[in-house]
Parts: C-alpha cells; sequence; structure tokens
C-alpha cells in the first residue's frame, strides 16, 4: 500500500511481550504546535509513565512492555524514535493468565459519526481475576476505561492530541490521512473477545 501522509500527526506503537510472543497497540496523536524529535522524546516518555502508573496494576504479570516506538507521519521519509524501559516492566497482576488470544476492545469514540471516526485497541494481559465466565468484572472494566481515557490528559501536557486517524474513505485510500480528536474512551461490550493472531507462534 502506498504512503499515506497524515500532517502534524504521530503513530505511537506500544510494543509488548506476552507469553514469549511479540504484541503491540498503536495509538495516534496530533500536535498541537510544530513539533521534532525532542517533542516525540516527551511523548514516548509520557506514554511509558502511563503504562507505568494506568496499565501495570492491572496487567497479568506475564506481559512486560519492551518499547514504545514513535513514528512521525508527515512524509514518508520522516523520523522516528524508540524508548526502551531502563528496567524490566511487567504487569503487577499475580492471578493465573488467561490465553494470549483472549481479550477485550477499548473503543476510541470521536464528536463525528462512521467508522472513518471510531478506533480501538485490544487489552493485553488478562487475567482470570478480570473475567466471570465470559465477561469483563465491572471493577475491571472501571479501571481499564479510566485508564484509557487518561491518555488525553497525559498526551496533552507534552503537546498532543490523542486522535483518530483514518486513511480510507468509500473504500478508497486518501490523499492524505484524516486526524479526528478522541472525545472518550470506552468498553461497549464486556463479553471477551479472542485475537488468534496473539497465539504464540502466530505474530513476530
Amino acid at each position: 500500500m502506498p504512503f499515506i501522509p497524515v500532517l502534524d500527526t504521530v503513530l505511537a506503537e506500544i510494543r509488548m511481550t506476552q507469553d514469549f510472543q511479540k504484541v503491540e497497540n498503536t495509538l495516534y496523536f496530533r500536535a498541537q504546535d510544530p513539533f521534532g524529535t525532542p517533542e516525540m522524546e516527551a511523548l514516548a516518555e509520557a506514554l511509558e509513565n502511563w503504562w507505568i502508573s494506568d496499565l501495570i496494576p492491572i496487567t497479568n504479570a506475564g506481559v512486560a512492555l519492551r518499547e514504545i516506538f514513535i513514528t512521525d507521519l508527515t512524509t514518508a521519509t520522516s523520523p522516528t524514535i524508540s524508548r526502551a524501559p531502563a528496567t524490566l516492566l511487567t504487569g503487577f497482576e499475580a492471578s493465573e493468565a488467561l490465553p494470549n488470544s483472549v481479550s477485550c476492545s477499548v473503543s476510541m469514540r470521536t464528536a463525528q459519526r462512521g467508522r472513518s471516526f471510531r478506533g480501538r485497541n485490544y487489552f493485553v494481559g488478562l487475567s482470570d481475576l478480570h473475567v466471570g465466565g465470559n465477561t469483563l468484572t465491572e471493577g475491571f472494566v472501571t479501571a481499564l476505561t479510566d485508564a484509557y481515557n487518561q491518555i488525553r490528559v497525559i498526551s496533552s501536557a507534552v503537546g498532543f492530541d490523542h486522535v483518530v486517524v483514518s486513511r480510507f474513505a468509500d473504500n478508497a485510500p486518501r490523499v492524505a490521512g484524516v486526524a479526528t480528536p478522541v472525545t472518550s474512551c470506552n468498553i461497549v461490550d464486556t463479553t471477551v473477545d479472542s485475537m488468534r493472531r496473539r497465539l504464540p507462534g502466530r505474530g513476530a
């Protein structure tokens, strides 16, 4: 697929390891002002601190954060930066881990409707304690929702707005991607989901 620029916007890849499988979630941010490598490094540090403060407490101990990789999407040759934790960062939840493929979806909503204006992440590191039958517990839903809504706060503090990016319209690639600010993050469906690509040996 040809490169589709997204002006003043960066892609943040939260790269983790789960049971020796490399997995990741992606987030997008639009700069509030002209930016360069120092601003991208500040965003990476903020995301690492967010992972530590908001996700570690509800993430299974079998998951480790290994890198935050940020790419400037303005052009095909714009810079990237990588931030690896200085020490091993693993989840705090010590109860039995659910299989890698078991997850739940966090929906990112904007003020506009339609598929081009929504995003989602699939949580990495569910534990037995988080699920009753096939349903997420109320406490876990609250904790994960609060964690994702905190992204807007921590990114804004370093000069970036949390956004959803659309690169296609009517099944055709856009000339340039459209970045739309996220207004809320929610868990719409509390039934657990399946991510087969996260099974050991399926991914990177």
